[in-house]
């Protein structure tokens, strides 16, 4: 069950998602704000925060972008692969990120969903 604090952050995340994640993706895609980043961690944390937000493309993403700095602090590739499983909820069985992001480029059908 959950709490009154876990229901209210949730619903504050909800409400904010587009506006968070938007924030976090503009920090991504600036590489120079992160210079020499002392706390590796963070950069895995800041990953998992995307995964956890629903947004496993922009953890990858994150994963991709600095995947020579991250190396020294966590496993990229498990990463990467664990992330593409989380973009593939509801399949029988995932791909592996290769071939999820080969079927991505090729413009696979299965990353549009039926119409209503």
């Amino acid at each position: 069950m959950q709490s009154e604090i876990e229901r209210r952050i949730g619903d504050h995340v909800d409400a904010h998602a587009e506006e968070l994640v938007g924030f976090l993706q503009t920090v991504v895609q600036s590489k120079s704000l992160w210079g020499d980043v002392a706390e590796l961690a963070k950069l895995g944390k800041l990953a998992a925060i995307f995964s956890v937000w629903g947004q496993p493309d922009a953890a990858a993403e994150l994963l991709t972008q600095f995947r020579d700095k991250l190396a020294t602090v966590i496993d990229v590739d498990l990463g990467l692969e664990l992330l593409a499983g989380q973009a593939q909820v509801g399949r029988t069985k995932a791909d592996d990120y290769a071939s999820y992001i080969a079927a991505f480029e090729a413009d696979a059908p299965s990353f549009y969903p039926p119409p209503n």
